[in-house]
């Protein structure tokens, strides 16, 4: 028995099989196709194997003239058309501005939750203190420089948020 490579109806390898000696199967040779390549797959032409690029199953951005890229998953063998990318279309500016403004909110949403445990240990302490009539010790220090870092920070946040809520964008200035 002699071993054959398979081919589907457009001649990209499905595997091997076995002349059993009635003749060849249809869509098979003898010849054995080429090793695997990372992003290839071998197709027959006719006359030999060649590679053939291999993008099946990976997700491709489809552009339609005058409408946003669609995406998909890719389910041909062989090359990209040109209206066909790997890589996502870019970000819009407002898509940008969106995504910064989100992030901000986050992170001061997180300022909010860091500042809550200085606080409350500032006030303890400062109670405390008045109640026993003694100095502010190091530990008060250290809160109160940690606090004031989060209310630093959170600041230039809510500064930056400001300037992003109220801007336009390019396209809208036009």
């Amino acid at each position: 028995m002699q071993k054959v490579y398979l081919f589907d109806k457009k001649g990209y390898f499905v595997g091997e099989d076995f002349d059993y000696g009635t003749g060849l199967p249809n869509n098979s040779v003898y010849e054995a196709p080429p090793e695997f390549e990372e992003g290839f797959i071998p197709h027959w032409n006719g006359t030999e194997w060649t590679q053939a690029e291999n993008h099946k199953g990976k997700t491709v951005w489809e552009k339609d003239e005058g409408k946003e890229p669609k995406e998909k998953e890719w389910k041909e063998y062989g090359s990209l058309p040109e209206n066909v990318s790997l890589s996502p279309p870019p970000k819009t500016e407002e898509e940008i501005k969106e995504t910064r403004i989100q992030e901000i909110q986050s992170e001061l949403s997180n300022i909010d939750t860091k500042s809550v445990r200085p606080t409350r240990s500032i006030e303890v302490k400062r109670a405390d203190n008045k109640i026993k009539s003694l100095d502010v010790d190091a530990g008060l220090e250290d809160e109160l420089a940690t606090l004031s870092g989060l209310e630093a920070q959170a600041l230039e946040l809510r500064q930056e948020l400001h300037v992003l809520e109220n801007s336009t964008s390019i396209a809208n200035q036009t």
